[in-house]
């Protein structure tokens, strides 16, 4: 077997909104919108530089079943990078971008395989008439799709290296549909070297060896709830050995930072301490543009200053002013507050009071699912609305429990007096 290399991505979601975004300056609008599209070139130089024989793209290249022509364009665009470059391509699509959506009749360039629906196909790939690898894919006739898909992948014995191509929910995981789902021992049992998988967004090793079976993760974080790299795995088989590295290709980093006001007890020491925490996140997760999320936790003296109004909002600024206000490739885009006035909660919770009851009251709420699940009930009107869910992400367990820990210190502000001037 000829050593070869390839890149494994998924999920690019080209012309995807981005979800959760509070406010933006105007000139990031452009930037926002081309991020999807900025990270798959970033792939497609990866491979090029890289020299590497062929690209695997896991499913779910467009964001909608009628992905726009443009979108379609600018596919087309890139590929052809890959094609002039020798390197070929090859795809399935997935739930997003299935096979019965709307696609324009474009003339894809040589060397771009895209398997269709139906069965699986499997293609070879040829360096100097010797055949390095073969390929097996099915991409999804309609969006959901709950046949188990692994299920029809037969390796041919006289494939010297054989990977399976397919969009799926290995092992039923959470946050994402349950489509064309199967297991782990399915997979390691069909007799493939390597499964490049798609469907997951954050990258995940099922197993790390023979096979190889790998979720990259999407190119492009879209939302608070995709903090961090993304991007693509560059592989290499040589002697019969898969290695595997992460490359990020992302051109927007969205980061969470917390911080305690516990310590602090001025303005001064607040502001430097939060410019301090920005430029830290930024270091660590560089991008060429970092949206930031600043959460404020704990409890001290700060707390009644931060609940003053118009208190947050310039202090927002007052980041942004001292970061750039975008032109520096640093966008903070809200200060979310989780903070409490100093007291003494345990104490507070055991007495027969108002306040003690109220205390318990919201500890047992958190710790009784069918609780939870009626507060998540409550606020399905709001994240099921047909226009609000395309840009809001329906809070899962632990923003609920934020949500209900907001809830119970803006009760202990009224009840107690420590909300400052609303």
């Amino acid at each position: 077997m000829g050593k070869f290399r390839f890149i494994h991505g998924a999920d690019l979601h080209l012309d995807s909104p981005f979800k959760g975004l509070r406010s933006a300056a105007p000139a990031l609008g452009q930037r926002l919108w081309r991020a999807s599209f900025t990270a798959f070139a970033n792939l497609v130089s990866l491979a090029i530089e890289e020299g590497v024989d062929f690209v695997l793209l896991a499913g779910d290249l467009f964001d909608e079943q009628d992905r726009s022509l443009q979108a379609q364009v600018l596919m087309r665009k890139e590929l052809a990078r890959l094609s002039r470059a020798g390197i070929e391509t090859f795809i399935v699509h997935g739930n997003h971008d299935h096979w019965g959506g709307w696609r324009a009749q474009l003339d894809w360039p040589e060397g771009v395989h895209i398997f269709p629906p139906g069965e699986v196909g499997g293609r070879g790939v040829y360096r100097e008439g010797r055949e390095l690898a073969r390929i097996y894919g099915i991409s999804y006739p309609r969006a959901a799709v709950t046949d188990n898909y692994a299920r029809l992948f037969r390796r041919d014995p006289a494939a010297p290296y054989a990977i399976a191509l397919l969009h799926a929910n290995v092992e039923g995981q959470s946050g994402h549909d349950n489509y064309a789902p199967c297991t782990l021992a399915e997979l390691k049992q069909a007799g493939f070297d390597y499964w490049a998988l798609g469907h997951i967004h954050t990258r995940r090793v099922l197993h790390p060896e023979h096979p190889v079976i790998l979720y990259p993760g999407n190119t492009q974080g879209r939302s608070f709830r995709e903090t961090g790299a993304r991007g693509c795995y560059l592989v290499e088989v040589a002697e019969g050995r898969t290695s595997y590295r992460f490359c990020p290709t992302h051109d927007v980093a969205w980061l969470e930072e917390t911080l305690s006001i516990a310590d602090l007890s001025t303005e001064e020491e607040l502001l430097t301490a939060l410019q301090e925490l920005v430029e830290e996140g930024t270091s660590r997760d560089p991008a060429g543009l970092a949206i930031v999320r600043l959460i404020l936790t704990g409890r001290g003296p700060l707390h009644t200053s931060l609940q003053r109004r118009g208190y947050i909002e310039g202090l927002l600024e007052e980041l942004r002013d001292a970061t750039g206000a975008g032109s520096a490739g640093i966008w903070v885009d809200a200060i979310e507050l989780a903070t409490g006035a100093p007291w003494d909660l345990a104490a507070l919770e055991g007495e027969e009071s108002l306040v003690g009851d109220f205390l318990r009251l919201c500890r047992e709420a958190g710790e009784d699912p069918e609780l939870m699940q009626e507060l998540a009930l409550a606020l399905d009107e709001l994240y099921g609305h047909n226009r609000a869910r395309r840009y809001l992400d329906a809070p899962g367990a632990d923003q609920l429990r934020a949500l209900l820990a907001e809830a119970r210190e803006m009760g202990l502000d009224l009840l107690l007096g420590g909300g400052g001037d609303k």
